[in-house]
């Protein structure tokens, strides 16, 4: 997933786990309709994963729920938006994405299927769709781990296609109940390759440990001091 800071995770069923107007933002709300929480075909993605340290770039396909968050540009605010976060289509209309992404100005955007950000002869063949609202987590506070996740509605519905489909939520109860400890999951988006680093154009994938909440405590106490809580999975 995109950040300003690099990778970030959404834990769903992996094996773990018309413009608006420049000045306008896509609106809020507190209420949504009810969603099918697996729909047809999700999960599947059209490459095999093997093992991979240190990451790679991901191949065409690979990530078909994929989504880059795109920003109102004030450098360019007639042009095309800044990519700065990411998320997961799990549904024809709703994008699961961190509630720190919805807290930057000017989100109004979502695309969903490409490869590389800056480039037109990649081979993927994106959607981009507008957002209607924003359902942010009612206890996120910015600047914490904890309930840190936002849903988006789209305006209207992304089709479906070999190359653009949604991931699984994890609603069977052993998923649910599941901290994955041990697991090994994928990471994908367009994020940075080092602290500090600058944003990447093409989306990458990497695999990183699933650590206990104890060792996570011991290793992120040094860098911030935030309490680890069991409402987060630490991996990395």
């Amino acid at each position: 997933m995109r950040t300003m800071t690099g990778f970030k995770i959404l834990f769903a069923c992996l094996a773990l786990i018309v413009l608006l107007h420049p000045s306008v933002e896509a609106g809020r709300t507190k209420a949504t309709s009810g969603v099918p929480l697996r729909p047809p075909h999700c999960g599947f993605s059209n490459v095999t994963h093997n093992r991979i340290v240190g990451g790679k770039p991901a191949k065409l396909g690979a990530w078909p729920w994929m989504a880059a968050l795109g920003y109102i540009n004030c450098n360019e605010p007639d042009g095309e938006p800044y990519w700065a976060c990411g998320g997961s289509l799990i549904s024809a209309r709703h994008v699961l994405t961190a509630g720190h992404c919805v807290e930057i100005f000017g989100l109004y955007v979502v695309r969903i299927g490409d490869l590389d950000l800056g480039r037109d002869d990649d081979g993927a063949h994106p959607v981009q769709i507008e957002i209607e609202y924003i359902l942010e987590h009612p206890d996120y506070t910015n600047g914490t781990h904890n309930d840190d996740i936002a849903i988006l509605k789209l305006k209207k519905n992304v089709p479906f296609s070999e190359y653009i489909r949604p991931i699984c939520l994890p609603i069977d109860q052993p998923l649910r109940n599941n901290n994955f400890e041990g697991y090994h999951p994928f990471v994908a988006g367009w994020g940075t390759v080092k602290f500090g680093g600058d944003l990447s154009d093409e989306l990458l994938e990497v695999q990183v440990p699933v650590i206990g909440n104890t060792e996570c405590k011991k290793r992120y106490w040094p860098i911030d001091k935030q309490r680890i809580t069991t409402k987060v999975i630490c991996a990395g």
